[in-house]
């Protein structure tokens, strides 16, 4: 199923835009170009990094690479010390939302959850 997911993810552009500009994106296989910036944005695992930097000015503080240096150090969801598989399922039974969720997504999916920060 994953095979299938990244081969619709790479050839279907359709479901992208530039975040620089919002143009429309075309994948070149090894990355992806927008026609109106001409921005390049690669692909990683199957999956197009659409990160752009941030272009302030000196003064004006970005905190992209602290924050970035801190999700490295301590990535979300980090359940290593307190959760495991089973502690996981259970909790997934226990509430309408999660349970409704389990019941529809098959065990041992890859799930990506893009764009929402801690979730």
């Amino acid at each position: 199923m994953l095979n299938k997911s990244k081969a619709k993810m790479n050839n279907d552009s359709s479901l992208l835009c530039c975040p620089n500009c919002h143009g429309k994106l075309t994948n070149r296989h090894t990355e992806y170009t927008c026609d109106d910036c001409s921005c390049n944005f690669g692909i990683k695992n199957g999956i197009p990094s659409l990160f752009i930097p941030n272009d302030w000015i000196d003064s004006k503080p970005d905190i992209t690479s602290r924050m970035r240096a801190f999700y490295e150090k301590t990535p979300f969801p980090n359940y290593d010390e307190f959760d495991n598989i089973g502690t996981l399922l259970n909790k997934s039974r226990e509430g309408i939302f999660a349970r409704l969720l389990d019941e529809q997504i098959p065990l041992g999916s890859n799930i990506l959850d893009c764009g929402c920060g801690t979730g």
